[in-house]
């Protein structure tokens, strides 16, 4: 009976007496050699899969290891695709017999060899390969002079790579970022109106379409650079920073605009219109001869930020820690201005209760002590605006939450009560609390315990 498969029985005969097998049954061979064919052309349909994954029209020794791992076989060691296989042929009897041509390596010549060198290890360095659609001229990027030259690897005639290659090559040139002709005529109408200082209408017709209109999403990048520019050139004019804190907010409040990866870009001119040292005169004369005080601009500025932090904390988690922290480090800095120390009184109050708790009821009692040597200068109307500032935060603890927690507090004693908030507070803030007389507030401050104290308690 002939052979079903083109791998020969007389084979499995061979490899059954190399292991000690004799007289192995023909058709037991010939089911093996059956069997075998079937596993090879198993192995081999899942290596061409892998060779034309990868593209190739040849396939290598990784192919049937990685076919191998699939059909859960343990691979074959000893061969890589690093060089071809070459196969020498012999005469064995009346057939033939094929065998790898396998170099002879001294072994005392390989110990004797010079190490290798060792390799560098791997390291990254970010670098910008364009910033606004142009190239930034850095050693990294490639200069014009190299634009023409081919990347695409060495010259397969053997050249060298310092050859001169072909100039007929065409390079395309940097393209900026290009808008139509219609938004690019809406921007300047509308940043001539916004800095306009003597038309209070077309002002409020910019903010109004800023707020609104659909289709500007171009222009984001554009109005922001406008705003920081704005603001960092005009510290001493209230008006134009007042303008641009309402662009921006026009801008954060459009439900037409993705202004989510622009919020990083915004928030360093808000803040400076918050915490800056100098803004607007700097005289209280001359602050009352112009209408405006730079109070307005920095209350504004917090209200843009309570908003940001609102509504784009869930996009940016750090982004309120990061906030708080800045502004933390502006009111415990006794070298800033009170208005700069305002307006970080400002943002913080609006940033919950646990702010309150942990950042600025602590500092009560320590800020009370640059009050007063403001208030010895002179400057008592900076140091009331303070003062306002702080109180205004300390009404916002008359919420539900606070509620819940001086349920059980009794009835006070008011020397008591003025006696226990001085030490926690200060005496300044002490008597405007007990002036107004809410009893929300004064219970919950009454019973409060800063988070030191609190620590030396249960370690004791």
């Amino acid at each position: 009976m002939a052979a079903l498969t083109v791998w020969s029985p007389d084979t499995v005969k061979d490899v059954a007496e190399s292991l000690g097998v004799t007289n192995l049954n023909d058709d037991v061979a010939k089911a093996l050699a059956m069997d075998v064919e079937y596993r090879i052309h198993e192995v081999v349909q899942e290596a061409l899969k892998f060779m034309r994954h990868a593209k190739r029209t040849t396939m290598t020794t990784q192919d049937i290891n990685h076919a191998l791992r699939v059909l859960n076989v343990e691979p074959l060691y000893g061969y890589s695709s690093s060089r071809p296989l070459k196969f020498k042929e012999a005469a064995y009897g009346s057939g033939q017999l094929y065998y790898l041509d396998d170099e002879e390596v001294e072994f005392e010549k390989v110990m004797n060899m010079p190490l290798p060198k060792v390799p560098r290890d791997v390291s990254l360095k970010a670098h910008w390969l364009a910033i606004e659609g142009v190239q930034p001229a850095i050693p990294q990027n490639p200069t014009p002079s190299d634009s023409g030259k081919s990347l695409t690897g060495p010259p397969t005639n053997g050249a060298s790579r310092n050859q001169a290659l072909p100039t007929d090559t065409t390079t395309k040139p940097l393209v900026k970022h290009v808008i139509s002709r219609e938004l690019s005529l809406y921007f300047e109408r509308a940043t001539e109106a916004l800095t306009n200082p003597t038309d209070p209408a077309a002002r409020s017709a910019a903010i109004s379409s800023l707020q609104n209109d659909p289709g500007l999403h171009q222009l984001i990048p554009y109005f922001t650079s406008f705003i920081a520019e704005k603001i960092t050139h005009g510290l001493k004019d209230l008006l134009t920073l007042e303008m641009m804190l309402h662009t921006a907010h026009a801008l954060l409040r459009n439900p037409n605009l993705y202004i989510d990866p622009y919020i990083t870009n915004l928030m360093p001119s808000i803040l400076t219109c918050l915490v800056g040292n100098k803004l607007g005169p700097t005289s209280v004369e001359e602050a009352a001869a112009t209408g405006r005080e730079q109070y307005g601009v920095r209350d504004l500025a917090a209200s843009i930020i309570h908003y940001i932090i609102n509504r784009f904390a869930d996009a940016y988690h750090s982004m309120k820690t990061r906030i708080a922290k800045t502004l933390l480090r502006v009111f415990m800095d006794p070298q800033k201005t009170l208005g700069a120390q305002y307006g970080a009184i400002a943002g913080l109050s609006g940033m919950g209760t646990n702010v309150l708790r942990l950042l600025l009821l602590p500092n009560f009692k320590i800020y009370e002590l640059v009050l007063r040597r403001a208030m010895d200068e002179g400057k008592t109307y900076e140091v009331e605006k303070c003062l306002d500032a702080l109180m205004a935060a300390i009404r916002t603890l008359d919420n539900d939450e606070i509620a819940a927690e001086v349920v059980n507090v009794g009835e006070l004693d008011e020397e008591k009560v003025r006696t226990v908030l001085s030490k926690k507070l200060g005496d300044m803030v002490t008597e405007r609390i007990m002036r107004e007389k809410n009893e929300r507030v004064i219970k919950f401050l009454y019973s409060w315990v800063p988070e030191k104290e609190e620590e030396k308690k249960g370690k004791a």
